[in-house]
């Protein structure tokens, strides 16, 4: 099964992933800082004694921050220019920002760590069929 970060206690692990509140950002933004745990089932084969976290968790940690903010169960749908720039270490601070284009469906987003931006892209997420969030 693939972590989920949960609404919980600021910074408290939950299968894996620490989620910070968001932030009120400008122009509809949505900022969280996280850490993934080294225990992280993510972490599992990629790659053992030099782990780093795979491209498709750092996505789902953007469609999670969507997911809180939404409460819903929004899909990625589509993903364009999606780069991953840099190697993401067990427990390294993550700053993800998801800027809303027009539309409220697609997405700009970005992760930093160390002050540099690890992985970018944009995203469409589904909107059909929106319920509460169940992380």
């Amino acid at each position: 099964m693939t972590p989920s970060p949960e609404k919980e206690a600021p910074g408290a692990f939950r299968n894996g992933v620490a989620f910070v509140p968001e932030r009120a950002a400008p122009g509809g933004n949505l900022c969280a800082e996280a850490r993934v745990s080294a225990q992280s089932s993510w972490y599992e084969g990629h790659f053992p004694g030099s782990p780093i976290l795979p491209g498709l968790a750092q996505l789902a940690l953007i469609q999670a921050l969507i997911r809180r903010r939404l409460g819903t169960q929004a899909r990625i749908q589509r993903l364009s220019r999606v780069r991953f720039r840099q190697a993401l270490l067990p427990e390294a601070p993550l700053r993800l920002t998801v800027i809303p284009k027009t539309g409220g469906a697609e997405y700009q987003f970005k992760i930093v760590s160390g002050g540099e931006i690890a992985c970018s892209g944009s995203l469409t997420i589904n909107l059909d069929g929106l319920g509460n969030a169940q992380y």
